[in-house]
């Protein structure tokens, strides 16, 4: 899949906000790494032999991420999944109330996704292989870890700070925690920088400095998706809250290229759910 916008319109109004969530190319870019290791993210236009998808069970009705359940089962049955070159074309959302429960869904259908896989973690890890089975718990009970320690490391990083200009807390005990704590958010931030700046084009980076400037609000916002999800998995573990996506053509779009999802002549369909 690829996004006409790797970052989401990088700073775009919508009404009262502006954000910058993270893009369908970011994502591939962490989905690419996924693949080759341990599963497959479906997303738009997946393609499967119908003999596998029955072998392996097909889609779980009650995981709100059902590709990434279908991924990972598909690699413990021994199925690897390739990608496609021929991009799909479809914006992301840009809106903030529509990206946060987009987002809750996502964070949710890993957590439920890890715990079905992880009730017998052995034999997971027998099935997937030593290192697809470390990449497993980056990808799912990782990423969510991160967003949800997101806001303790801030506060940590903020008292200890404080607390050290303040003089109320001096010597090397002090020092050494701010600067493991100075690291790890370093650290998630530069990775989460580099997997954009990838995937971008020349024009696209030179506004890069938006988003530079802006991923402590991104990742504050994400942490809220995360705590969602988490309040959601344990209240309304099956909600499903759909996705709308309006279409916009691609800038290099073939003649007669149109929106919609059939063919020949009449209205093309506006608004898409995911």
């Amino acid at each position: 899949m690829q996004n006409e916008k790797s970052v989401l319109s990088l700073i775009r109004p919508a009404r009262a906000i502006s954000i910058i969530p993270t893009s369908f190319n970011e994502g591939q870019a962490i989905e690419n790494q996924a693949i080759s290791a341990a599963w497959c993210a479906c997303y738009i236009t997946p393609h499967f032999r119908r003999a596998a998808l029955e072998q392996v069970g097909g889609w779980d009705p009650h995981n709100v991420t059902e590709d990434a359940d279908l991924g990972l089962r598909l690699a413990r049955f021994g199925y690897r999944a390739e990608t496609i070159s021929c991009p799909t074309y479809e914006p992301a959302p840009t809106r903030l109330d529509i990206w946060l429960p987009q987002r809750t869904r996502w964070f949710k259908g890993w957590a439920q996704t890890w715990l079905v896989h992880m009730r017998d973690p052995v034999r997971t890890a027998r099935e997937l292989g030593l290192g697809s089975f470390l990449v497993t718990q980056v990808l799912f009970a990782g990423m969510l870890a991160s967003v949800l320690l997101h806001p303790l490391l801030l506060a940590t990083f903020a008292f200890l700070l404080f607390t050290l200009l303040s003089g109320g807390f001096g010597g090397t005990a002090g020092s050494v925690l701010l600067v493991v704590d100075t690291v790890n958010i370093a650290c998630g931030y530069l990775s989460f920088l580099l997997l954009g700046w990838q995937t971008l084009t020349h024009a696209e980076r030179l506004g890069f400095w938006k988003v530079v400037l802006l991923t402590p609000f991104y990742w504050a916002i994400m942490s809220w998706a995360g705590w969602r999800a988490v309040w959601q998995l344990w209240r309304r573990p099956h909600l499903w809250e759909k996705t709308p996506h309006e279409p916009a053509a691609p800038a290099f779009a073939p003649p007669g290229f149109r929106h919609g999802f059939g063919t020949g002549p009449g209205p093309a369909a506006s608004v898409a759910l995911a």
